[in-house]
C-alpha cells in the first residue's frame, strides 16, 4: 500500500509549469468542446481529462522519454501527454453518451410498442367468458 501512496504522491508532485501547461490544453480542448456537448458530458470530461493528463504525463516521465530540464522537450511533451489525456477523455465521454442514448432508445422503442398495442402481456388461465 506504501507503494501505491507513493506513486500517487509522485504523479501529483510536478512543477508549476506543467500544472499550467496541462490545464491550459485541456482548457483549450473543453472550450473547444463546449458547443457540441452538453454541461453533464463536460462534467464528466473536465476531471477525467486533467487526471489522465497528468498519469500520462507521469508515465512519459518514468519511462524517461524526454528530460523535463530541457525546455523545449519539456514543452512538445507536455503537450503530448495533456493531448493523450484529452483524447482518452474524449473517447470515454463518447462511450458513455453512446450507451446512454442507447438505453433512451430501448426505452422509447418499449414505450412505443406498448402504446401502439404491440406489446401485450399474454395471460393464461381463465380470460374472459
Amino acid at each position: 500500500m506504501g507503494q501505491v501512496t507513493t506513486q500517487l504522491a509522485a504523479m501529483f508532485d510536478i512543477d508549476a509549469k506543467t500544472w499550467t501547461m496541462i490545464l491550459f490544453v485541456t482548457g483549450l480542448a473543453i472550450y473547444i468542446m463546449r458547443q457540441s456537448a452538453s454541461a453533464l458530458q463536460l462534467l464528466i470530461f473536465l476531471p477525467a481529462a486533467a487526471l489522465l493528463s497528468i498519469m500520462a504525463n507521469h508515465t512519459l516521465v518514468l519511462l524517461h522519454v524526454y528530460e523535463p530540464t530541457k525546455l523545449a522537450e519539456w514543452m512538445v511533451w507536455s503537450i503530448a501527454a495533456a493531448t493523450v489525456g484529452n483524447l482518452v477523455a474524449i473517447a470515454g465521454v463518447v462511450l458513455i453518451a453512446g450507451f446512454a442514448d442507447r438505453e433512451v432508445e430501448a426505452a422509447k422503442r418499449y414505450v412505443s410498442q406498448r402504446l401502439n398495442g404491440q406489446f401485450t402481456l399474454r395471460c393464461y388461465g381463465r380470460g374472459p367468458s
